[in-house]
């Protein structure tokens, strides 16, 4: 049945339409407003949330190369104070080089550089087996080789001072620590050994010398040692120390 313009119109009205000419459109209700309102609402927070994650990415990234910047900084001036104490040493040890080839000028010319390294090789290798019984005699075959490559070689004489202090052989021990301390008058492994064997005897004024050496030195080591020493000799039969 053909519907009137006027029914028409109240049926559009009551079925939520409205008619625009002879065209009904649908109203938008409530409901769907806010669904898409917030659907609006939830696109803005996204693309908030987006733009200041690229905001922190990019201050991090910022941060990571400054720190890195710095970084690179602290390593070249840590290498350049390496570089600079490296330098040092090696001066140092050019002056020492040539204050021992002054002071010693037989050892500089008897013995060869080839000779000298040898002997030190030796020394390492005699000095790692040392402290085992068993190996003395390859031990001391080791030193007695060293020895012949370098007869000035306080570390050698002085390892073999050890051992045979070790083995009671004090006698041989102290002549070998004395070939040390004539060669090396400031070697303060010799200086104690000699100390402590004489102090063992109860032979203070033959340590006297040697403490009073070990005095000189300003460690806190060797200041504890002198101290020790002193209380040693202050309980044996001669009880007081030569003024040196």
């Amino acid at each position: 049945m053909q519907l009137q313009q006027p029914e028409r119109a109240m049926r559009a009205a009551h079925e939520g339409e409205t008619a625009v000419g002879d065209l009904p459109l649908r109203f938008i209700s409530p409901r769907a407003s806010r669904a898409i309102t917030h659907r609006v609402i939830a696109s803005y927070i996204l693309a908030f949330g987006f733009v200041a994650a690229l905001g922190f990415v990019a201050a991090r990234g910022a941060r990571l190369d400054d720190e890195r910047a710095m970084n690179t900084a602290s390593a070249q001036q840590l290498s350049r104070k390496v570089d600079k104490v490296a330098t040092d040493l090696q001066a140092v040890r050019a002056t020492v080089t040539q204050v021992a080839a002054k002071l010693e000028p037989a050892r500089a010319e008897a013995v060869p550089a080839a000779s000298a390294s040898t002997a030190w090789q030796l020394f390492h290798e005699a000095d790692l087996i040392a402290g085992d019984p068993e190996r003395y005699a390859e031990a001391m075959s080791k030193l007695a080789q060293a020895q012949a490559a370098d007869p000035y070689n306080t570390e050698v004489l002085n390892l073999l001072g050890r051992i045979q202090a070790e083995r009671k052989e004090y006698g041989s021990a102290r002549t070998f620590y004395d070939r040390v301390i004539a060669l090396q008058p400031e070697h303060l492994g010799a200086r104690q050994a000699l100390a402590t064997l004489y102090l063992n005897q109860k032979h203070c004024a033959e340590a006297a010398p040697h403490i009073a050496r070990l005095r000189t030195r300003t460690d806190e080591g060797s200041a504890q040692r002198v101290r020790r020493y002193e209380r040693e000799c202050s309980s044996a039969e001669t009880a007081t120390l030569p003024d040196l």
